[in-house]
């Protein structure tokens, strides 16, 4: 009797139909020689990933300013805003703000690492289902060069939040900030005025540390309170998600006048980024409801929290988030992506990464591993010396 017929799963038609979706794409772009990536209405010319996205949709009113909304995310240079700009700038305020906000990361950290939240909430923290605890607690020692590359995603945020809703500068993209959201930011700005124009040799220093502890809980409360917006129409409406839109915009390295949208296996990781540190941001909010005064016991507040705008289904910017890493993840594990081995065009040298060998190296490396291995093989079978030699030959 032959072998049972399995049905089968539904995942596995996804993950094949997206493989066989991006590899059509490929052939498109290389018979064609019109690259899928680049912004437009057309469906035909677009990946299933930036269907999924909706970035096209969003971005195609401003496709003859790419480069201007693109510029909403970029880093000002600190040192040159905090030299040039004068007291109460917007410059200076946008430093003053980026500044705090590595406060508030660095802070978040130092209360994981000690224990000021528990294993309890750690595991609660970690888990993306309303209700329930993650069975294992939310990974925070992260490297440190990983940290800098996920704050700095929070850092483009608060660029684009300050310049789009504040400022209300560069090109009139759609957002529609809530009334928390913008109570939260009107806080966080004239806390960051006020601490600017205090500033100076002759200031007290307990109070320039009072303003500078307030200045940080209300980047914390406006960073929170970006990510707390229930998406019942537009998922637009949220400024995290269109700045989500904006960050996959990059420049073409074919041309330096065009832009591209960035493909699912480039962009993932801010997604991941800002998953991780929202997680980081909820966990100190939770900390500051207690001093604050809004829950008696950090659990209450970050349980709360959790559900309302931290989970699956939440309706919400991590939500759509995590909505999007899942299927960018889908496409990257069903996508053949470029390798790291490189011929010449006379197939005389071989390319690994930054490492180049000739074949006449390749031989002699590969001869000297296949020596090495032999060497281990025979010290495990124990082979007298003697007949080293020629077990290896026979084998």
């Amino acid at each position: 009797m032959g072998p049972a017929f399995t049905q089968p799963r539904l995942e596995d038609i996804i993950n094949l139909q997206l493989a066989q979706q991006e590899n059509e794409n490929s052939a498109i772009s290389n018979q064609t020689g019109f690259n899928i990536n680049l912004l437009s209405s057309d469906p035909r010319h677009q990946s299933q990933w930036l269907r999924v996205t909706e970035w096209p949709r969003f971005l195609e009113p401003h496709k003859q300013e790419l480069p201007q909304v693109a510029a909403l995310v970029s880093l000002p240079n600190l040192a040159k805003s905090y030299e040039l700009g004068s007291p109460g700038s917007s410059e200076i305020l946008l430093s003053i703000l980026l500044d705090s906000l590595s406060r508030v990361i660095t802070r978040s950290r130092g209360s994981l690492q000690d224990g000021t939240l528990n294993a309890f909430d750690q595991h609660r923290l970690n888990s993306f289902i309303a209700g329930r605890s993650s069975r294992k607690p939310l990974i925070h020692n992260l490297r440190e060069d990983t940290y800098k590359k996920y704050s700095r995603v929070l850092q483009h945020l608060m660029c684009y939040t300050f310049r789009l809703a504040w400022l209300q500068r560069g090109p009139k993209l759609h957002y529609r900030l809530t009334e928390g959201q913008a109570v939260a930011m009107m806080d966080a700005v004239h806390t960051a005025s006020e601490m600017s124009g205090a500033s100076g040799d002759g200031q007290n220093p307990d109070y320039a540390e009072e303003t500078r502890k307030r200045l940080d809980d209300k980047c914390l409360i406006l960073l929170v309170s970006l990510l707390d917006h229930k998406l019942y129409g537009d998922v637009y409406d949220s400024i995290v998600v269109s700045f989500l839109a904006v960050m996959g915009i990059r420049q073409d390295v074919m041309s330096s006048n065009a832009q591209k949208l960035s493909e699912a296996a480039e962009f993932t990781p801010k997604l991941s980024a800002l998953i991780k540190m929202g997680q980081l941001l909820v966990a100190e909010r939770a900390l500051l409801a207690v001093e604050l005064d809004e829950a008696d016991v950090p659990a209450h507040a970050l349980e709360e929290m959790q559900d309302r705008f931290m989970t699956k289904d939440a309706r919400s910017p991590i939500s759509w988030s995590l909505k999007l890493r899942a299927y960018g993840k889908a496409v990257k594990d069903n996508t053949t992506s470029l390798g790291y081995i490189t011929w010449s065009d006379d197939n005389e040298i071989l390319s690994y990464k930054k490492m180049r060998f000739s074949m006449t190296g390749l031989r002699d490396l590969v001869s000297a591993e296949v020596e090495a291995a032999q060497n281990q093989l025979a010290d495990l079978l124990l082979v007298p010396p003697d007949r080293e030699e020629a077990y290896c030959a026979a084998g």
